[in-house]
């Protein structure tokens, strides 16, 4: 089964499981302070934030978070990421993108008692380190699929 992450859609499986987007992953209101080099900001699945000195984080992001419903009790369910779009796109013209370097995720995860799962994750983002341009005050936005094997 394959879960694209855009627009909180609820996907049905073909033995009535639901996967559902319950929260995109965000990285927070950020600025880039020094693009001179290539920086990192990182959300763990835990909401743990941790940055270089490229970042100034205004205001905190999240993790994204999954919700599995109506698989059986106890199950095994394998979770893999791909990042699809690693560049981001923005709303307005941006000289400068970011770039998706990593998905922080469980490779495994067992269901609840009631068939239920909430799977949590985050990833690593970078700057470009250019120096050539600025950033945009916009959104940002990238693709990544996770995968679940059941």
């Amino acid at each position: 089964m394959l879960l694209w992450l855009f627009n909180g859609a609820v996907i049905h499986a073909v033995n009535a499981q639901e996967i559902e987007l319950v929260r995109h992953i965000h990285f927070g209101n950020i600025v880039v302070k020094d693009n001179t080099s290539q920086g990192y900001i990182d959300i763990d699945a835990l909401g743990n934030i941790s940055h270089s000195h490229h970042f100034l984080v205004i205001s905190p992001g999240h993790p994204g978070e999954i919700l599995l419903t109506e698989f059986a009790p106890s199950a095994e369910i394998y979770v893999s990421a791909r990042i699809t779009q690693p560049r981001t796109t923005s709303t307005k013209v941006s000289p400068e993108s970011f770039e998706l370097a990593a998905v922080n995720v469980s490779n495994v995860v067992v269901t609840e008692g009631n068939g239920s799962a909430e799977i949590t994750f985050g990833g690593t983002l970078l700057n470009s380190g250019s120096s050539r341009g600025h950033y945009a005050d916009t959104d940002y936005t990238m693709r990544l699929r996770l995968l679940f094997q059941y």
